[in-house]
């Protein structure tokens, strides 16, 4: 990306303003595997019990 008029990191400068979105989507991805991970688990295992 280069650098900007004061010879600044540009790609640097962008994560660390996008660094609460970054966390936030992380964390949601995060939430979604273990609740997806959780109720496929229950969901094989009861399953077969009808």
């Amino acid at each position: 990306m280069g650098t900007d008029g004061n010879m600044r990191d540009e790609f640097s400068r962008m994560l660390y303003g996008a660094r609460l979105s970054l966390m936030i989507g992380l964390s949601t991805v995060s939430f979604a595997i273990i609740i997806g991970t959780i109720l496929g688990a229950l969901a094989g295992y009861f399953w077969r019990l009808d």
